[in-house]
């Protein structure tokens, strides 16, 4: 439902701004600050109607802002609980079970939600073992040598003991196999750690 209400909204105004059009600017920002902007618990306010009141303050004593206490009409939005209102469709989703509409924030006025979905997800488990596509070898490893691989987008990083295996240029031996970059190689995982952005695997050659 749409009103028209009073509300009161503080500026503050900077000292390069006080010359005798520093009521205009008063007004100017106040519809710039809240015009397009939610308001508890007043809603969406759509357009400042008029300014009733600029009351001035005492200066700031910190930087000299002179604060303003504006009273003013606006038009604002503010649905009620069982109003029927027309709504324009922009997506269906029929991946989602359930949406669990919370309070307001107080200092924003954003509507958060806890929503339910359902997702294929991938976690691998210790121990499990799987198909990764060799990346780089790295023999700088103190005590061992690494291949660099990805399972997916997942990085797998597989350490071979020093003594076990040899970089031959752009490949590794290891007794009668050679490694080279985009092989597909089989390992076991030993570790999983979960980043904030991603998952890095840990993990060992499977014998053959």
């Amino acid at each position: 439902m749409f009103f028209k209400t009073k509300i009161v909204q503080r500026v503050m105004i900077e000292p390069k701004d006080f010359d005798s059009k520093i009521i205009s600017i008063v007004d100017a920002k106040v519809r710039m600050m809240v015009e397009g902007s939610v308001r508890k618990p007043y809603g969406y306010i759509i357009v400042v109607t008029n300014i009733l009141e600029r009351k001035a303050l005492s200066l700031e004593w910190y930087d000299g802002r002179a604060p303003f206490d504006v009273t003013y009409e606006a038009i604002v939005f503010s649905p009620l609980k069982g109003e029927v209102l027309d709504a324009i469709v922009g997506e269906i989703d029929d991946r989602i079970e359930e949406r669990k509409a919370l309070s307001l924030e107080w200092y924003d006025g954003r509507a958060p939600f806890d929503v339910t979905y359902e997702a294929i997800v991938f976690s691998p488990l210790k121990g499990e073992v799987l198909d990764a596509i060799v990346g780089e070898i790295d023999d700088r490893i103190e005590g061992a040598t690494g291949l660099n691989c990805s399972i997916g987008n997942i990085s797998c990083v597989v350490e071979i003991p020093d003594g076990q295996a040899v970089k031959e240029g752009d490949r590794l031996r290891i007794g009668e196999k050679e490694i080279r970059k985009e092989d597909v190689v089989r390992v076991k995982v030993a570790t999983v750690s979960f980043g904030a952005q991603e998952i890095v695997i840990m993990a060992v050659l499977e014998q053959e």
